[in-house]
């Protein structure tokens, strides 16, 4: 007999702002497909083109990276505050902005095979320095 767990966490709603749900649409994905790319320390799965598709579809709506795939770093610290500091509960740490900060300079120069794929892995990069707090 063969058993599988499924795992849930919980994802924020701020996560699916008017732009993720607008690249939700534009892909024909689901909130929960995305949930399910969460593992229980909130790094994203890689390897899903669908969802690379998503992520870079997102990034590329906040203007975070541009289509060719250039980061803008400026907007990188109220990305980090918005979607990925309350996946952890963060908000109100009192060293949270000076471990932004450390996530970025740790985390900025993270490559991938693409946009998407990259971002992905600067993604579970952050998620690891502020984890650390």
């Amino acid at each position: 007999m063969l058993l599988f767990w499924a795992f849930s966490v919980e994802i924020p709603d701020v996560v699916f702002d008017k732009n993720a749900v607008k690249c939700l649409r534009k892909l024909g994905l689901s909130k929960e497909f995305v949930k399910e790319h969460y593992d229980e320390f909130y790094h994203l799965h890689k390897g899903n083109s669908d969802f690379d598709a998503y992520i870079e579809c997102v990034v590329v709506g906040r203007k975070v990276f541009s289509r060719s795939g250039a980061m803008d770093e400026m907007k990188l610290p109220d990305d980090i505050n918005t979607y990925i500091v309350p996946l952890l509960g963060l908000q109100n740490h009192k060293d949270k902005d000076v471990k932004v900060q450390e996530a970025i300079g740790r985390c900025k120069d993270v490559e991938g095979i693409h946009i998407g794929d990259r971002r992905i892995r600067m993604h579970n990069c952050i998620v690891d320095v502020l984890r650390e707090l």
